[in-house]
């Protein structure tokens, strides 16, 4: 008892606003139809402090006079969309996805704004990943096996990127276990025609479940979700999901091909490739962000072991 009452002193100082404590408190009305299936809310704006650990209910607290309203930098640039359109590619690296790969198919088949090319990339995998994505080829999927990759999803991604990515003018990547609403390619499409200076753009990561594990995590993703919004810029692009600008990877894998030799935008000498990739893209003097409005849905680490595991990378 006395534990949550200081979680909930913590809140409040570092200005935690109604309507957080409100989604806390399992009074957010507000749902995706993702989770009105689910039976979930969505907990995806959360804004804990960082060192939080213990997650309470409870009551509301008079949001603070200088905590500002988080900033939507998305908005402002949409005002002018130009009319032109762009060629939108989608790389999904797969190992023994079997359970989710056919899901993930089909949000991306779903999409508003249909995408151009889907290439599902099965590396290593031991399960049926590789004939369920070949069942979708008379739907446009492109399935493909990787040939030798011993780098794991870097790799993966490096010989898709190589064989098809190049042509494309906005790359989507997405793990194989996270389902995107249909409005994610349209809204990741408006973002890049009207704004020059973005090279990447990653989704805001929701994790469904009610679990205490589960919660932990989806109110952990909340809180670089909603920093990343109020800066109107992130240190990394979510390899979860996120989309990137090609001719931005084709410059990254050119100056640093001189450097650490690599085959292509993703390293193989980082365990958390999609940090080093976003570092070399602000490196570079280009622009990244959170979308203001595409959520990626994925699955959260089950178990603390798991979860150790994910964060010693």
């Amino acid at each position: 008892e006395r534990l949550v009452h200081r979680a909930i002193e913590v809140l409040a100082v570092v200005g935690v606003t109604d309507h957080v404590l409100a989604m806390l408190d399992g009074r957010d009305e507000q749902m995706t139809p993702h989770h009105r299936v689910l039976g979930e809310e969505d907990h995806s704006d959360v804004v804990p402090p960082h060192d939080l650990v213990l997650v309470a209910r409870c009551t509301p607290r008079p949001r603070r006079a200088n905590f500002p309203a988080p900033v939507d930098p998305g908005r402002r640039r949409r005002t002018a969309v130009p009319t032109m359109t762009s060629t939108v590619f989608a790389l999904v690296p797969a190992h023994n996805e079997a359970e989710s790969i056919g899901a993930v198919i089909e949000a991306l088949l779903a999409q508003d704004r249909p995408l151009d090319r889907i290439i599902v990339v099965s590396d290593n995998s031991t399960d049926r990943t590789y004939e369920i994505a070949c069942s979708y080829r008379d739907r446009g999927v492109t399935a493909v096996e990787t040939c030798g990759n011993r780098h794991r999803k870097a790799g993966a991604l490096n010989q898709a990127w190589s064989m098809f990515g190049q042509d494309a003018d906005l790359l989507i990547t997405l793990d194989a276990d996270t389902i995107l609403p249909p409005n994610a390619v349209g809204d990741w499409e408006q973002e890049f025609l009207a704004d020059p200076s973005l090279a990447g753009s990653s989704s805001k990561i929701t994790m469904p479940g009610s679990r205490f594990l589960v919660r932990l995590q989806r109110f952990e993703f909340a809180i670089w979700t909603d920093t990343s919004l109020r800066r109107g810029w992130t240190s990394v692009l979510a390899g979860t999901a996120c989309c990137i600008r090609s001719d931005v990877l084709r410059t990254i894998t050119k100056c640093q091909a001189m450097n650490d030799g690599r085959e292509g935008p993703w390293s193989y000498d980082s365990q958390v490739e999609d940090f080093e990739l976003t570092y070399r893209i602000r490196e570079a003097g280009y622009h990244c962000h959170v979308s203001p409005t595409v959520r990626a849905y994925t699955d959260a680490m089950d178990t603390v072991h798991s979860l150790w595991r994910q964060r010693m990378k």
